[in-house]
């Protein structure tokens, strides 16, 4: 059975809205805001100071933390917003907690929870534009997989969005540190294949003609 990669990148997209919604409505109005309130800090947070991280990492882990932090990784970046990003989660959702469990003593009424999908909405649209963004910025964002899905236009004036709310070295960064290494490794696994492919069809006739040799 053949899958359509454009159709699971639709169902993907919608999935993730879907499920950000249904979770917001359960969880009403004032925990959506503020959890919404979570993700945009906890992203922002880390686009401008994923940098100063890297340069703390090796005074707070001592010299093993160079390998991921240091000028020599081309990870480095990405390992600094990654962290940073989900401490910033971390921290910011223990408040979010915090809040929430006092406000819950109060009764959630449906217009709260309708209230409350709209955020959940929003949510759900900032996650795919997030996503998109690494996607945009990548060789993958030209395939036909990402043309022929439905959603992925509107995916990507998402992430356009975004991505001119935030600094250009950070998008400089992606394509430094995921997106040029992941077209070399694609370029050295293409050339991998071609040059196998290559040597079997080689043995191929000269097996072939060693046959034809011993028959004649």
């Amino acid at each position: 059975m053949n899958v359509d990669i454009s159709t699971i990148i639709d169902a993907v997209i919608i999935a993730i809205i879907a499920i950000s919604v249904i979770v917001a409505f359960f969880r009403g109005f004032i925990s959506e805001a503020l959890s919404l309130i979570v993700w945009v800090l906890a992203f922002m947070g880390a686009v401008f100071y994923y940098q100063d991280v890297g340069k703390m990492l090796p005074n707070l882990f001592g010299g093993s933390a160079n390998a991921l932090s240091g000028d020599e990784s081309i990870f480095g970046d990405l390992i600094s917003f990654a962290i940073t990003f989900i401490a910033l989660l971390i921290i910011l959702g223990l408040v979010n907690l915090l809040i929430t469990f006092v406000l819950r003593k109060l009764s959630i009424s449906w217009p709260d929870r309708l209230l409350g999908t709209i955020f959940g909405l929003l949510r759900g649209i900032f996650i795919v534009a997030v996503i998109s963004l690494f996607i945009i910025e990548s060789p993958f964002k030209e395939s036909e997989y990402w043309k022929n899905a439905k959603f992925s236009g509107m995916a990507s004036s998402w992430a356009e969005t975004l991505a001119s709310m935030i600094p250009e070295n950070f998008l400089e960064s992606i394509n430094t540190t995921v997106i040029e290494p992941a077209k070399g490794a694609a370029q050295q696994n293409s050339n991998s294949i071609k040059e196998a492919a290559q040597k079997a069809a080689i043995e191929q006739m000269t097996r072939l003609r060693e046959e034809a040799t011993r028959n004649e």
